[in-house]
């Protein structure tokens, strides 16, 4: 794949990236109606999250790191998924403070909410 074809699909990803962050805009208040699911499965090394009931969607690479899933009518974030967790909590800060937001999410804590939408929308728009 040549240098131009590449940078066309990179600002596709881009573009595609900054319709999902404007469409969960209202992120915080979703979470205050939802189910947030937390899984770790140590022996993949996978941190897996979802917002909801599970459902199909579309899934968007984060420059190789993490993956997001959203819907494909509304591009609301459903799921998120962290292979190598373990690396990615030494090598992204920003996957840290999401981790530690999201596991600290027992219950209807209204900061830990905050806490995580604030976490997880800096990790999509980093």
């Amino acid at each position: 794949m040549d240098e131009k074809s590449i940078a066309a699909l990179q600002a596709e990803s881009r573009a595609f990236l900054q319709e999902i962050v404007e469409a969960n805009r209202d992120l915080n208040k979703r979470l205050a109606d939802i189910d947030v699911c937390v899984s770790y499965e140590p022996g993949e090394d996978l941190f897996t999250l979802m917002l909801g009931d599970p459902q199909e969607a579309l899934t968007e690479s984060i420059d190789n790191v993490f993956y997001i899933r959203v819907d494909p009518e509304s591009l609301a974030i459903v799921g998120i998924e962290v292979p190598y967790l373990s690396e990615r909590l030494q090598d992204h800060p920003d996957i840290a403070k999401l981790w530690r937001s999201a596991t600290g999410m027992v219950g209807p804590d209204t900061k830990a909410t905050d806490a995580f939408a604030h976490a997880l929308q800096a990790l999509v728009t980093a």
